[in-house]
């Protein structure tokens, strides 16, 4: 058994027949895995480059254009307002693209990349329940997505508000924090989309011989964000009438619920041995 991961359960043993729920050994995998994440190039370049791009570097190639020339984008705008048209129709919609692509790729390497290190075997062999080594999993990569996603949510307010701050007239609300629909967008509908993400990316991992094979497969995720982004394009108000968000957040809630019941029973320890060997 890999030594670290024994050192992390040491102090904390448990009776196979154990049947409730214990939260210490949650964490535990939840601080093995990110202890992993950190040391792997190929997890932490693209943790921190899709906030980059999509809160900083789209903002500001899309926010210059319609700085530049706003009625040539809006016809009749000034600044300041095609800049709140460009968050609605492009900006909000592709925001939940930060929390996905985390998600995603961190969910892959859940069980796919204990294979490539070897150390499925050791966690398999745990005795901890499905559930626990699941929902570890779980956290390890929704944590992160959450935690990136604030960041990125007040990095881009931030920006996008001194890109137009000389065209903003005293009483107008700030652009992002002064729109309620932006929040839920991003932190509520972020959130279940998240955990379907993840689940989605576990499901796969465990079924995938390596990572890049399960990242192959689980790209089709994005694909109702995509939806998302196409809906906003044809109808700006897709995303900006709260009762919409709290449908849509709504039934992503009970398909994220659904999953967790099917994620944790996909977890087959003997078959994930076996193909070990």
């Amino acid at each position: 058994m890999n030594e670290s991961i024994e050192n992390i359960f040491q102090s904390n043993k448990i009776e196979s027949n154990e049947k409730k729920t214990n939260f210490k050994y949650i964490k535990n995998i939840f601080t093995k895995d990110w202890k992993e994440i950190k040391g792997n190039k190929d997890l932490i370049i693209p943790i921190f480059l899709v906030p980059i791009i999509f809160s900083t570097i789209l903002p500001i190639i899309m926010g210059f254009g319609v700085i530049m020339e706003p009625e040539e984008v809006f016809p009749g705008a000034t600044p300041y307002t095609a800049f709140g048209f460009m968050i609605n129709m492009l900006m909000k919609p592709m925001f939940l693209m930060i929390p996905s692509v985390i998600s995603n790729v961190i969910a892959c390497d859940s069980f796919a990349g204990e294979k490539e290190r070897k150390t499925a075997e050791s966690i398999l062999v745990l005795p901890i329940t499905h559930k626990e080594l699941y929902l570890g999993k779980l956290l390890a990569a929704l944590i992160p997505a959450i935690l990136f996603s604030v960041l990125a949510f007040f990095l881009m307010a931030l920006e996008i508000n001194l890109l137009v701050f000389q065209y903003k007239s005293p009483e107008a609300p700030l652009l992002i924090l002064g729109d309620i629909t932006f929040w839920l967008v991003a932190f509520l509908m972020g959130f279940f989309i998240s955990i379907i993400d993840i689940q989605i990316g576990i499901i796969i991992s465990i079924r995938s011989k390596d990572v890049k094979s399960a990242q192959s497969v689980a790209g089709v995720v994005v694909v109702p964000i995509l939806l998302f982004v196409f809906g906003s394009i044809f109808n700006p108000n897709l995303l900006s009438n709260v009762i919409n968000i709290l449908l849509f957040s709504l039934i992503l809630g009970i398909i994220s619920y659904i999953l967790t019941i099917i994620g944790s029973k996909r977890i087959n320890r003997e078959r994930l041995i076996a193909e070990l060997s």
